[in-house]
């Protein structure tokens, strides 16, 4: 069974980082992924949920309007709401799962205080929403989140290059993972100061206990994701519904918390391991938009709608809309291929929002139709073809389940 993802993190990396030398204090972490992605400084964090609720801790915001994407990961407005402060969602575009500069427009004004810009899936954003951003609101703080974007770029750079801040992630499931740890990027050293003092003074460093947990964590991740174990997990899922793909949405959601290890650093060990990733970044990407510019190519084809992109995504995942995705993602399991499905839902759905009645409908569409085909690193050509023949198949069958979402079901 092919599955949906694979950690880029490989048992080897976790053996050598272990016993060769390298370094490990976190400045050093800081100043070469801050470097590395244009920015002055770098403050390390347990997650990158924790690093946005410390940046607005360190402005001493309350009941301040924030906006971020409705269709984003769920632990966004979780981190705004328990700062104390407001969420407001903007939605996705009618023709597309990003923000344009319209939805943008609809939820700024003159006394918002932040933006929470995100390239979701690697996909640029239209960067006048930050111009226009700045022109109604002068003194907005602009955040990138590329958690799940890393690298965002387009034909002048890096996305996040006029931002005051960006947020990385290395925790399990992201494209450099280092089984845990967030980055907060800024360019302001007065912020930095602050938010690195705040960081200093509340959290720990890990014990040996947290590092075994997390190694034993990432070593089940590992294998999880290879068979035999994959399709054992799989058929697992029918007889055990908490290890199912709505089950760990649904928990997502219903999150009020932050994990009970929120205060602990990450190990001089997680260090090494991250920046073994980022020397190897680049050439992560470059696999990934090999295999994804085919699958643009073929499907564009084949008549098939895809996301546009005003430049190339460094596509952490590469996501397709379908009218029926319940049955699209049977076919592809029976032909041993497990499709993605995230993200599947809206943030306006969280526990923590108490929304009654929901404002972003297009968020809502594509929370319903999206799934994320094969991309990661050794999917092959072969592979996404074979991905390619099965939407064909099913457009052959039933031609309105792989057809282009025109309204919410």
């Amino acid at each position: 069974m092919l599955p949906p993802l694979r950690l880029p993190l490989s048992p080897k990396d976790l053996w050598l980082s272990a016993w060769i030398d390298g370094p490990d204090e976190p400045e050093i972490l800081e100043r070469a992924f801050a470097a590395h992605f244009g920015f002055p400084y770098g403050v390390l964090f347990p997650y990158a949920r924790v690093a946005l609720y410390a940046l607005i801790t360190t402005f001493g915001w309350r009941q301040q309007k924030i906006l971020c994407p409705a269709y984003t990961c769920a632990v966004v407005p979780l981190a705004i709401t328990c700062s104390g402060n407001m969420v407001q969602f903007v939605d996705c575009a009618p023709d597309h799962f990003l923000p344009g500069v319209a939805q943008w427009a609809d939820r700024l004004t003159p006394d918002t205080k932040l933006m929470i810009v995100t390239p979701l899936y690697g996909y640029p954003v239209d960067k006048n929403s930050e111009v226009l951003a700045r022109t109604i609101a002068p003194n907005i703080f602009v955040l990138y989140d590329e958690a799940q974007s890393l690298g965002a770029s387009d034909s002048n750079g890096f996305q996040a290059r006029d931002a005051d801040g960006a947020l990385l992630s290395l925790g399990p499931g992201k494209m450099l993972s280092a089984l845990s740890g967030g980055l907060l990027l800024l360019r302001d050293e007065t912020v930095f100061r602050k938010v690195r003092a705040l960081r200093d003074a509340q959290y720990t460093t890990s014990t040996f206990r947290h590092v075994t947990r997390r190694l034993a964590s990432g070593f089940i991740r590992w294998l999880a994701l290879r068979e035999p174990v994959f399709s054992s997990l799989l058929y697992a899922e029918r007889l055990i519904p908490v290890l199912s793909p709505e089950h760990i949405s649904t928990r997502e959601l219903m999150e009020t918390k932050f994990p009970t290890d929120v205060l602990v650093l990450p190990s001089s060990y997680e260090i090494r391991i991250a920046l073994r990733q980022l020397n190897r970044l680049d050439r992560l990407t470059t696999a990934r938009r090999t295999v994804a510019a085919y699958y643009d190519h073929r499907l564009q084809e084949e008549g098939f709608i895809t996301f546009s992109h005003s430049a190339t995504p460094t596509f952490t995942r590469y996501p397709l809309a379908v009218s029926d995705r319940t049955k699209t993602i049977r076919l592809f399991a029976k032909e041993k291929i497990q499709l993605g499905w995230f993200i599947r839902y809206s943030c306006e759905q969280a526990a923590v929002t108490n929304v009654t009645s929901s404002l972003c409908p297009n968020a809502l569409l594509w929370a319903r139709s999206m799934i994320n085909l094969p991309n990661f690193q050794g999917v092959s050509i072969v592979d996404a073809e074979r991905c390619v023949e099965l939407l064909l198949r099913l457009r052959d069958e039933r031609e309105k389940a792989a057809a282009w979402p025109a309204t919410v079901s």
